[in-house]
C-alpha cells in the first residue's frame, strides 16, 4: 500500500471494523487494504541526479472583432481587419542537482532552443494590407542558468553556468526575468484523491503555463518589420501583460493507469477565469495610429491601456508520471473575449485632442508541452 497522510491512516485504524463492514457491503470482496489503496497522493519527486527534457509551445491567435473611435463623446467605427498569430517555443534540458521539500534546490538548466514567429494579416489604414512576419530570437539559446533556491529570501537565485565575473545590465535583466517552474507542480492535488475526485487549482498557475520560463528575453530580429507590428506583436505571451487571473480553475482524477513503477494519471481541468490589466502609456503602443495617413505632423501618444479578459472556455489534460514524481504531457486551450480600451492624444504643434478606442477581440491560446527522462 502507498504512504497516505497519517490522519487518515490513524482513523482508518481506529474505525478499522466499521470501514471494513461498509466497504464489504458497498463492494462485496472489497477489503479495507483495496479501499485505502485507491487513493493516491502526487507529488514532484525527481530523483538527485535525475536529467529532464522539456519542450513548450504556446501560439496565441487574436482576431479583431470590432474597433471604434470615441472623440468629444462621438462614436465612430474603423475599418480594421486584423489577425494575428504567434508561435513560442522552448526546448530546455533540466538536471535537478538537489532536490528537497516538494521543490528542486538547484536545477542545472540548458537552453536548447528558444525562439518565436509572430504574424499579422492586416487591413488597416496605417498598416495597409497584406502579411506581416516577425522573427525572434533569445540570448539564452545554447547558455546554461543555475538556479539556486534561497531559504532565506524563498525564492531562487539565477547565475549563468559559465559566469566567471559579474553579469552586466543586460544579462542581470534576463537573468531576472526568468522563471524556474517548468514542472506544472502547482496543477497537483494538495491531498490523497480518488478517481473522480476534484480539486481547486490556484489561477495564478495559469499565467505561469501560458508563459513558460518567464521572460525569455525574446527580440525581434528584423526591427523594421516589428516596428510595423506595432503592439499585435507580443511574442513574449499576452499573459506577460494580462497579469495574475481570477476565477476559478477545478481539476480532477480521471484515472491512474500502469504497472507499479510505471503508473501514470491522466486529470483534467476545467478554467474559468477573467484577466484585467490596466497599463501605462510605455507598456504597449497604439493598437491602430488615428492620424491621417502620411500626415507625419500628427502625433500620437497613448496615456493607459486597460486589457479586460474573460474566459469564453478553457480546458488542460495533464499527464502525470506517478512513480517518477514529473509530468509527461500538458495541454491546455484558452479561449477568452478580451476588450481594449486604449486613451490616446492627438497633438498637432499645440494644440492636442484626446481620442479614445475601443477595440473588441477573440483571443486564443493554446500550449502543449512534454518532458521525457534521459
Amino acid at each position: 500500500m502507498r504512504p497516505i497522510q497519517r490522519p487518515l491512516l490513524a482513523l482508518a485504524l481506529a474505525t478499522a471494523s466499521t470501514v471494513g463492514v461498509t466497504a464489504a457491503v458497498a463492494h462485496p470482496g472489497t477489503t479495507l487494504r483495496d479501499a485505502l489503496a485507491a487513493f493516491e497522493e502526487f507529488a514532484f519527486g525527481p530523483v538527485p541526479g535525475q536529467r529532464v527534457e522539456k519542450e513548450f509551445e504556446v501560439t496565441t491567435k487574436l482576431d479583431l472583432d470590432s474597433a471604434s473611435l470615441v472623440v468629444d463623446g462621438e462614436y465612430e467605427d474603423v475599418p480594421i481587419e486584423m489577425s494575428t498569430r504567434t508561435i513560442s517555443q522552448l526546448s530546455v534540458r533540466d538536471e535537478y542537482a538537489e532536490v528537497g521539500g516538494g521543490r528542486p534546490l538547484r536545477i542545472e538548466r540548458q537552453y536548447i532552443s528558444v525562439g518565436a514567429r509572430a504574424t499579422a494579416d492586416s487591413r488597416t489604414p496605417t498598416l495597409g494590407g497584406g502579411d506581416i512576419e516577425v522573427e525572434h530570437a533569445s540570448a539564452l539559446e545554447g547558455r546554461g542558468v543555475r538556479f539556486q533556491w534561497d531559504p532565506a529570501t524563498t525564492a531562487y537565485t539565477r547565475r549563468f553556468s559559465d559566469e566567471t565575473s559579474e553579469p552586466d545590465d543586460e544579462e542581470r535583466a534576463l537573468l531576472d526575468g526568468l522563471d524556474e517552474d517548468l514542472d506544472l507542480r502547482g496543477w497537483l492535488p494538495g491531498d490523497s484523491v480518488d478517481e473522480g475526485d476534484r480539486w481547486l487549482v490556484e489561477p495564478a498557475v495559469l499565467r505561469a503555463a501560458l508563459r513558460p520560463g518567464g521572460d525569455l528575453g525574446l527580440a525581434p530580429t528584423d526591427a523594421a518589420a516589428a516596428e510595423r507590428l506595432g503592439a499585435f506583436d507580443r511574442s513574449g505571451g499576452l499573459a506577460g501583460l494580462l497579469g495574475t487571473p481570477t476565477g476559478t480553475i477545478e481539476g480532477k482524477l480521471l484515472h491512474v493507469r500502469g504497472p507499479a513503477g510505471a503508473r501514470v494519471a491522466t486529470m483534467e481541468f476545467t478554467i474559468d477565469v477573467r484577466f484585467f490589466a490596466e497599463l501605462s502609456g510605455e507598456s504597449w503602443p497604439a493598437f491602430v495610429d488615428p492620424a491621417p495617413p502620411g500626415d507625419e505632423e500628427v502625433k500620437v501618444t497613448v496615456s493607459s491601456t486597460e486589457l479586460d479578459a474573460l474566459a469564453d472556455r478553457g480546458v488542460a489534460t495533464l499527464v502525470w508520471d506517478v512513480d517518477g514524481g514529473r509530468f509527461v504531457s500538458f495541454d491546455l486551450d484558452l479561449t477568452l473575449d478580451l476588450r481594449a480600451t486604449q486613451d490616446l492624444v492627438l497633438s498637432l504643434g499645440e494644440e492636442k485632442a484626446p481620442v479614445r478606442m475601443e477595440l473588441s477581440w477573440t483571443l486564443a491560446q493554446r500550449l502543449e508541452a512534454a518532458s521525457k527522462a534521459l
